[in-house]
């Protein structure tokens, strides 16, 4: 979970420090920088939570499961965006850049904080490793 999390805040940060930048070629080039890393820190985060997804539930559920994971995330991505865009209009990009860096990290240390989600990469081990030996 450590790497998920790390992932998590590289990408909080990266997004709440880009709607601090200035509106010139320097902000530009930081924000193409904070772009990088978040665009780095993304498939580290997508990656463990698939892996973990896939060693969750039966192999004979699989394909439903995340079936049912990408329409979610797609669902939620169109959602955020109708209502990311008249929020924008009214208080500004870069300040809804903050709002949601500073989410992504409350959510990054509400998952460190809360002992089962913290875990959870450990559970897994563990099951797998009695499943091996049954």
């Amino acid at each position: 979970m450590k790497p998920l999390i790390i992932a998590y805040l590289v990408i909080g940060i990266t997004l709440a420090a880009s709607g601090l930048l200035p509106a010139n070629n320097t902000g530009l080039i930081w924000f193409i920088i904070f772009s990088a890393f978040t665009g780095i820190a993304a498939p580290f985060f997508d990656t463990i939570l698939m892996a973990m997804i896939q060693q969750t539930f039966p192999i004979q559920q699989l394909g439903r499961i995340m079936g049912v994971v990408m329409a979610l995330l797609s669902l939620l991505a169109s959602v955020g965006l109708i209502f990311a865009c008249p929020v924008a209009d009214r208080i500004g990009v870069e300040k809804l850049f903050i709002i949601a860096g500073w989410g992504i990290i409350l959510c990054a240390i509400i998952n460190w904080l809360i002992a089962p989600a913290k875990n959870y990469d450990k559970q897994l081990q563990e099951k797998g490793v009695m499943e091996r030996y049954k």
